[in-house]
């Protein structure tokens, strides 16, 4: 909304992509260990970083509760046992 674009959140926004845009410039390039990845944007520099920080993860999803069945919520952590 035309609010949004006038208020100080939207203009410290737009401060911080003009100071992101002139970092970058020619020639620039990241490094992460022995990798290098010439970069044109910092959106391209992110992707990078984040895609290298990946390699070699498994990223695993586990059920909510309402997704499980009654003898897998037994097995659950939530569910406080009562000792002997």
């Amino acid at each position: 909304t035309r609010e949004f674009f006038e208020s100080a959140e939207y203009r410290r926004i737009a401060d911080l992509a003009r100071t992101l845009a002139g970092l970058i410039g020619a020639g620039a390039y990241v490094t992460r260990g022995e990798a290098r990845q010439e970069i044109g944007s910092f959106k391209e520099t992110m992707k990078w970083l984040f895609d290298q920080a990946r390699k070699g993860q498994a990223i695993q999803r586990y059920k909510g509760l309402g997704e499980m069945n009654p003898e897998q919520l037994w097995e659950t952590p939530s569910i406080p046992r009562r000792a002997g």
